[in-house]
């Protein structure tokens, strides 16, 4: 099997939005869930360098949460895509919030660079899954 290294470049920009995402999702918030569960994951071969933000945000028990101020998670899956296309969490800020800060970094990212030193592709036309 052969390795290559993950392009750095890369690696810093996926961290930064993955720290900026943990920001946002933490004002406010009912218990930090969806903060507390994001995570990046980088994959390389020989031609590129791919990066993925997690956000679990594993579906709880809010009563019990409200009640006793512990996470109970329930089995049903995520609730992070019904915040950021449809209900925006309790508070209602949260929604398009991940697509807004992934565009935001980007084009701070691009802006950034010394072109005359890097290519820069932006393939395909989906951010997340």
């Amino acid at each position: 099997m052969m390795s290559f290294k993950v392009n750095t470049m890369v690696v810093n920009l996926t961290k930064e939005m993955e720290e900026e995402l943990k920001r946002k999702y933490r004002i406010p918030h009912l218990s930090g869930n969806s903060s507390d569960t994001i995570y990046s994951e980088f994959m390389s071969n020989s031609t590129m360098t791919k990066s993925i933000i997690h956000i679990p945000a594993e579906r709880y028990n809010i009563p019990k949460f409200l009640q006793e101020g512990v996470i109970v998670y329930t089995g049903e899956g995520s609730y992070a895509n019904e915040i950021e296309e449809q209900t925006g969490g309790f508070s209602g800020r949260h929604f398009h919030q991940t697509r807004d800060v992934v565009n935001r970094t980007l084009r701070q990212f691009i802006y950034s660079i010394d072109k005359s030193k890097y290519d820069v592709v932006i393939k395909g036309d989906k951010l997340w899954e």
